[in-house]
């Protein structure tokens, strides 16, 4: 290191001072200004008019400036007449450096995270990033990260210099807790085996991890068009053959979704028929003329007429039909007219005309 020296004063002898000159450190870091043995009868003053309170009258002495700061060092030995010399100690600042905020993410994003700043003055602009999550370390100013599925510290580290610049800086990523499906179960528990008449209610419960998620939302699909459902179960009627349940919990906080779709449930239609004869002899076999089904439809109208227009049955026993009387008494065996008007559950309605044969 190069040496600032007064040696002499008009022919007598002065106090020798060596002093760096114009020293460089990194903000943070100390010198010792006054690096020689100090002489025999040699009194000593430092001062520095950017730090008011300093006046040490020591030989050596040891600074951390946190700003480039010019020393006065005054030596007087006896009578003899003062020397002084001056240095400025340069400091290199920090570097300026940001990174992105805290983030929130859904379970399988991507993230990327990139740093910025640049080395400050004074010091050679030769730098490196570096980013580590305490497994993994990758260079350069931007890193991304591919399904992430874990909450995770990413630590920046950006190195300058040569002789002096780390700055380090953290990213907090935190992974949303979503709840996991893992399957359903079905009310009757045979629907998704052997289906469901149309018309039957269906409840479906999913199997869920943890079983009672806290902060989510729910919502219902079937065969893709939404349903009245905000909890982890849903009643409903199916109607289109097959029918599958699709549940999406979404949390609150952060807006993340889960998704899953039940196995299909068939959907049964009702049959129905009408026969063209009955006898209604009492023996419990084909005493009735009625609308057979299968399935959950309701008889909506039935009626039956004589060969003259008169009505001898107008769905007064609903399902049961016509017990081939009229008024009380047997009617006679013959042809007679009817008109049935049979409703599915889903709304769609059938008309049937025809004719029956009374036989006794």
């Amino acid at each position: 290191m190069s040496k600032l020296q007064i040696s002499s004063y008009l022919g007598v002898t002065a106090p020798l001072m060596p002093l760096a000159v114009n020293p460089t450190i990194c903000r943070g870091d100390s010198i010792t200004l006054f690096l020689a043995n100090p002489e025999p009868g040699v009194t000593y003053r430092w001062v520095s008019a950017q730090i008011p309170n300093l006046d040490a009258t020591i030989a050596r002495l040891r600074v951390a400036p946190t700003s480039n700061t010019t020393y006065s060092l005054t030596a007087q030995r006896g009578r003899c007449p003062s020397v002084t010399a001056q240095t400025t100690v340069n400091v290199i600042q920090s570097a300026d450096v940001t990174v992105p905020a805290a983030q929130r993410v859904c379970p399988g994003q991507s993230v990327t995270l990139t740093a910025s700043g640049s080395a400050p003055s004074g010091v050679q602009q030769s730098f490196l990033w570096t980013w580590n999550n305490g497994q993994n370390s990758s260079t350069g100013a931007t890193l991304t990260v591919n399904n992430l599925r874990q909450s995770t510290v990413f630590n920046m580290t950006y190195t300058y210099g040569p002789n002096c610049g780390v700055v380090t800086k953290s990213v907090q990523v935190t992974v949303e807790s979503v709840p996991a499906i893992n399957g359903f179960v079905f009310n009757p528990a045979e629907a998704p085996m052997d289906g469901v008449v149309l018309g039957t209610a269906v409840t479906v419960s999913a199997q869920l991890t943890p079983p009672s998620p806290s902060g989510v939302t729910y919502s219902w699909k079937a065969n893709n068009e939404s349903i009245p459902g905000t909890a982890s179960s849903v009643q409903h009627t199916p109607s289109a053959d097959p029918t599958t349940y699709t549940l999406t919990i979404k949390t609150n906080s952060g807006g993340c979704e889960v998704s899953a779709t039940s196995p299909p449930i068939r959907v049964l239609q009702p049959e129905f028929d009408i026969p063209n004869a009955f006898t209604p002899d009492g023996d419990e076999n084909n005493d009735f003329f009625r609308v057979v089904f299968t399935g959950n439809i309701q008889i909506k109208e039935l009626r039956v007429w004589n060969r003259w227009g008169q009505t001898v049955y107008n769905n007064d026993n609903g399902a049961q039909g016509w017990d081939g009387k009229v008024s009380g008494k047997p009617a006679p065996s013959d042809v007679y007219v009817y008109k049935a008007v049979i409703v599915y559950p889903d709304g769609r309605e059938f008309v049937r005309q025809g004719d029956v044969t009374l036989i006794r």
